[in-house]
């Protein structure tokens, strides 16, 4: 090795140390509040309490990955703490910091080459609109459009008869699921139908019986079905739908369980 290089080498290394020197100074410094360390995100946010919307974003800036809707700020900040601790992001710079809106971003980003960019950059959380956006007590928007174009007229055809025929169509069909390869999908079909259904026919039977709702089998067979298949979110989705549209039914357990069964997913 020539003297220029062993110099060249000597100034990089000597920058380096300066960069890590400034970067650790401003994360030991209580004045400097935007540089923390990961574990710290938590605890200095300020968004308001209430469902809110996360997600991941690359160093390029192109989206990472949607984590979805979250009952808390509380849950969505530490699903994404999760997710910096696995990508190894000890350290990071708040972008924004608001009520309504908390952007974080890695503290140091490597621009070394195009796999870089692909990388985990960073995260924002949105305050949702609760009302405005329908969503319910889980988290999970109120839309359970499953079936795009099934009429719910109840002008035009009696609803809670048609639930009762769809209840009987899904457990005939979801019986024979061992002996008739097709009668799963009828099933999930039956199910879907049913849950497209659902709120005309809830506002019916409570003007009509004025009294709490029945089981809807639809909800339960399908979340069933996809928890069966390792679809979590989806089996969680249908739980929470169930619960906010007023069905009878186990659902606190169910969602607690679903929850818990996530949770580990995550460790």
């Amino acid at each position: 090795m020539g003297v220029g290089e062993a110099l060249v080498i000597l100034a990089f290394s000597l920058i380096v140390l300066t960069i890590i020197v400034i970067k650790q100074d401003r994360l030991n410094d209580p004045a400097v509040t935007n540089f923390i360390y990961t574990h710290e995100i938590l605890e200095n946010h300020i968004l308001r309490s209430g469902p809110v919307e996360a997600t991941l974003y690359r160093q390029s800036g192109n989206e990472y990955r949607y984590l979805g809707f979250f009952h808390s700020s509380g849950d969505a900040i530490r699903a994404v703490m999760k997710s910096f601790e696995r990508a190894n992001i000890d350290e990071v710079v708040i972008l924004h910091n608001s009520a309504d809106r908390y952007e974080v971003v890695r503290l140091h980003h490597s621009h070394r080459g195009s796999s870089e960019g692909k990388k985990l950059g960073g995260a924002i959380i949105v305050a949702v609109d609760r009302q405005a956006a329908g969503i319910g007590n889980c988290g999970f928007p109120r839309n359970n459009q499953l079936v795009p174009g099934l009429s719910q007229d109840s002008k035009k055809e009696d609803l809670i008869s048609k639930h009762f025929l769809i209840h009987d169509l899904i457990k005939s069909s979801y019986r024979l699921r061992n002996s008739d390869s097709s009668a799963l999908d009828r099933a999930i079909e039956a199910c879907r139908m049913q849950i497209e259904l659902a709120p005309a026919v809830a506002r019916d039977f409570s003007a009509k019986y004025h009294g709490p709702l029945p089981l809807h089998l639809g909800f339960k067979q399908l979340s069933i079905i996809e928890e069966k298949r390792g679809n979590l979110k989806e089996a969680l989705r249908l739980s929470c739908l169930a619960l906010d549209q007023g069905w009878s039914g186990d659902w606190t357990k169910r969602i607690e369980r679903i929850q818990k069964r996530l949770a580990k997913q995550e460790i």
